[in-house]
């Protein structure tokens, strides 16, 4: 939109994936407005931020795999659970260590991690929300 000022069918098409190809359509309509210099220069200041984020995160997964070579081992078999990352298994090494002998029980893992839900007792009422 910054660059072309408008979206054609083609572009949208490029990057849409599966289903949503079938409804290009749709889509278009509420996507091609007009943006206005102001709109354009913050939507700029935007993209930019985001992608700083970016190189950011970037920054920090290298880092991470150059501090954390010596437990390679221990984040590829973290890995192996659905939905860990590497950055979570990371993290997980460093709150928690290596030793699992030093772990009494979950409830344990959760407090070194800073899972646990804490106290949620006031003037003698338990919220049990949290509660499992």
């Amino acid at each position: 939109m910054i660059e072309h000022k408008q979206i054609d069918r083609t572009i949208l098409a490029f990057h849409l994936k599966t289903n949503t190809r079938n409804q290009i359509d749709e889509i278009l309509m509420p996507v091609n407005g007009i943006l206005s210099e102001q709109e354009k220069s913050f939507q700029k200041i935007l993209i930019g931020h985001y992608d700083s984020l970016k190189e950011h995160f970037r920054e920090i997964g290298e880092n991470l795999e150059t501090d954390m070579a010596s437990f390679a081992l221990q984040v590829k078999q973290l890995n192996k659970i659905y939905i860990i990352s590497t950055m979570a298994s990371c993290t997980i090494i460093t709150k928690i260590g290596i030793n699992i002998n030093a772990i009494k029980t979950a409830e344990h893992i959760f407090s070194l991690v800073g899972l646990c839900s804490g106290n949620n007792e006031s003037v003698k009422k338990r919220n049990t929300y949290l509660s499992a």
